[in-house]
């Protein structure tokens, strides 16, 4: 794969373009070292200047994640390439600015120091699992945002999303509006606490109905080609009674 990223870096210059200034995270996976990146473990990579304890943390925390989604999904059917930054400038150099994490595809994961936690990875390793099983294509055209986001959070118990309804939270049917990330990212920059929570909300209720099982079908239904409303309908129709016992998988997901 990396011999591809190599051909598209070159075809870009060639072309006139500056891919450091256009694409800083594709010239990251390219070339990890030419940005400034040192690998720390297995596809973990941090800023040069990151210091040796809080290296050994990172690494850490992003191995649990990685645990967390693979326990979530069954296994991994990916492993992409993470760059975690331990300052505000490594990360605008990947061309990040407020958001915490960003993912990349099915490929990468930038972090920026506010991300540097197990919420925030999972939630983005989330995305990542999620992408690959869909499959590019239908991931941009049958997957709205609103439901991207709730499972990550789902996967991510991000605190911050995962309590008690606020007041001034959208509403459900409100939040299923947000079909493109262009509403998704005007809706998460509006004041208030933002579409992250009614999201989850939404995906939870559903996920609970339907179990572990029945969100691997609803995967293999929308690389099928069916539509996404039709796939999430099929699966609430459908019993889990002879599925794998969702209380089971609860137990082995959140170990007490």
């Amino acid at each position: 794969m990396r011999w591809v990223l190599w051909i598209f870096l070159a075809l870009t210059v060639v072309g006139g373009g500056a891919i450091l200034f256009l694409e800083p995270a594709m010239a990251a996976i390219a070339c990890p070292s030419c940005m400034g990146f040192e690998r720390v473990d297995e596809n973990v990579y941090v800023d040069r200047v990151m210091p040796a304890d809080k290296r050994i943390q990172v690494a850490a925390h992003l191995r649990k994640s990685s645990s967390a989604v693979e326990m979530f999904f069954g296994s991994l059917t990916t492993h992409p390439m993470i760059f975690a930054c331990s300052t505000e400038e490594c990360y605008q150099s990947l061309g990040g600015k407020t958001a915490r994490g960003a993912a990349f595809g099915a490929t990468a994961i930038r972090l920026s120091p506010r991300g540097l936690d197990n919420a925030i990875a999972k939630h983005e390793l989330a995305h990542i699992e999620f992408h690959a099983r869909l499959g590019m294509w239908t991931t941009m055209r049958r997957l709205p945002t609103w439901f991207d986001e709730g499972l990550a959070v789902l996967v991510s118990e991000d605190p911050r999303f995962v309590g008690p309804p606020m007041p001034s939270d959208m509403s459900g049917p409100q939040v299923r509006q947000l079909i493109s990330l262009r509403q998704w990212l005007a809706a998460a920059n509006a004041p208030g606490r933002g579409p992250y929570a009614p999201a989850y909300r939404e995906v939870k209720a559903w996920y609970d109905r339907v179990g572990h099982p029945g969100l691997l079908n609803f995967i293999e239904k929308l690389r099928d080609g069916q539509s996404f409303e039709a796939a999430l309908k099929a699966m609430d129709q459908t019993s889990c009674a002879p599925c794998e016992n969702r209380e089971t998988f609860a137990l082995k997901f959140h170990p007490t």
